[in-house]
């Protein structure tokens, strides 16, 4: 039996911390919707995106980490997830992965590694920055 990691990939209206950047030239804060992580999920898996993986955005792609779960959280599948996610909202991206790569899985058994992050290039939209 393999080793598996499970988790939120994205969740709804969470604040996320990010560094400025181009757009927005000072510390800031961005969320996402139940609906905008609906369509990177389904843009995700149309794009076969599924296992590319690497480790902290750094662009050098992981083999041997299978997707083996990816669903929204909603009040039909609660019931399936441990109890520590249940707290999450409804529109949670759920993921769950196959770690076969044996550097990969020491690095999480260290601590090393302890979440997932979706990659992307994102607009900013509704900033209420001033």
């Amino acid at each position: 039996m393999g080793n598996y990691v499970f988790g939120p990939a994205m969740i709804p209206d969470k604040e996320i911390y990010r560094n400025p950047n181009k757009a927005v030239n000072e510390p800031h804060y961005v969320m996402f919707s139940t609906k905008t992580i609906e369509q990177l999920r389904t843009k995700f898996h149309a794009n076969k995106f599924d296992n590319k993986v690497n480790i902290n955005h750094d662009g050098i792609a992981v083999n041997e980490v299978i997707m083996t779960k990816s669903f929204l959280l909603n009040k039909n599948n609660r019931n399936s997830i441990p109890e520590n996610f249940t707290h999450l909202p409804d529109g949670t991206w759920m993921i769950e992965y196959e770690i076969e790569n044996d550097g990969i899985w020491s690095m999480i058994e260290e601590k090393k590694i302890n979440g997932f992050s979706v990659e992307g290039v994102f607009q900013y939209a509704n900033s209420s920055i001033s």
